[in-house]
């Protein structure tokens, strides 16, 4: 059943809903009354344990010599606004239909939390993360899944050292994007057209180690503690909308290669639209259940929304919403790009 309320609710947004556009069925509804990541669950105890990585390991020094974290950690609500999914995703005329949750012309489901990067990056936040269930409307997939996503950027001093020199192709070292007349935006084998070589290069190590350690922290004291992981480069240029060129961390799990991390040098046209100068970035999406999948050996996501891995008080029956087993697709989003 779909029964179209007149207006809809949920984290303290009130939108009225249009018939035309509305196509958010009764069990979605359903799963939008839970928050997992706010009770005491498998997903939620992976959450935590990677926030608390950042927290510890990424700092700043502030100028009365305390130190602080680099990333603002943020929640943000799981209703967006269509022109902000698009600018984030730099989706133009590209057709949602097929996998957005609409709720009217204007007001959607979010996909995932990478769903606000634009507009937190036109709000200057310069490095963040944020925690939340995303929802997509593809056949033959569980419609919520939960991520930490983020963005880091860097100045040229942060990513040179001292040995500073320009991003870009052909462009002096502090060459204000925005200025003169536009850039050609175009990805080519291994890059962004307007970055050189070796800014990919450095961001690259960035994200290697920045998310390698992060992995060994995650699966420490777990049945995959000291594992063999691969990080390795996704070779498809259109492979991600907002990232290239992208990577993936995969992890040794059973015989075979399991993908736990996916990142990449973050779409320049993304940080240019967003009014960030002089700086470059990556950005990141981690799938919870993808994580606690591998490692509880888990193969139905349904068990994450039973009461039985849940402090819950709801007494949802998640059998009987879906009543067959609901298996993770590893390739979700290239499946959610190909539309």
């Amino acid at each position: 059943m779909n029964n179209r309320p007149e207006k809809f609710k949920l984290d303290g947004f009130d939108v009225v809903t249009q018939e035309q556009f509305w196509n958010i069925t009764d069990d979605v509804i359903q799963l939008t009354k839970r928050d997992l990541l706010k009770e005491d669950n498998k997903l939620s105890k992976i959450k935590d344990k990677i926030v608390n990585y950042f927290e510890e390991n990424y700092r700043k020094t502030n100028t009365d010599q305390t130190s602080s974290p680099i990333f603002e950690f943020r929640e943000e609500p799981r209703i967006v606004a269509i022109e902000t999914l698009k600018k984030s995703n730099l989706f133009r005329e590209f057709d949602l239909s097929n996998i957005v949750f609409f709720i009217n012309d204007s007001y959607c489901l979010r996909t995932s939390t990478s769903d606000f990067n634009f507009e937190l990056l036109s709000r200057k936040y310069a490095n963040f993360i944020v925690q939340g269930a995303g929802f997509l409307k593809l056949a033959n997939n569980f419609p919520c899944h939960h991520y930490l996503t983020g963005v880091r950027t860097f100045t040229a001093e942060e990513l040179f050292g001292n040995n500073v020199q320009s991003f870009l192709e052909d462009r002096p070292i502090h060459y204000f994007f925005d200025d003169a007349a536009p850039l050609t935006y175009l990805r080519s084998a291994g890059k962004q057209n307007i970055h050189n070589t070796y800014t990919v290069q450095l961001l690259r190590e960035q994200m290697c180690r920045t998310f390698t350690n992060l992995a060994k922290f995650i699966f420490a004291g777990t049945r995959l503690e000291g594992a063999e992981l691969s990080f390795t480069v996704i070779d498809d240029v259109d492979s991600y909308a907002f990232c290239y060129p992208t990577y993936c961390l995969k992890i040794l799990c059973d015989g075979s290669f399991k993908e736990i991390i996916t990142c990449g040098v973050t779409d320049q046209r993304l940080l240019s639209s967003a009014k960030v100068a002089n700086k470059v970035g990556f950005s990141f999406l981690i799938c919870l259940e993808n994580i606690a999948n591998i490692i509880h050996n888990i193969n139905d996501l349904r068990d994450y929304w039973r009461s039985q891995n849940s402090t819950s008080p709801d007494n949802m029956d998640i059998n009987n919403i879906y009543p067959d087993i609901v298996e993770y697709n590893p390739n979700l989003w290239t499946r959610y790009l190909e539309g």
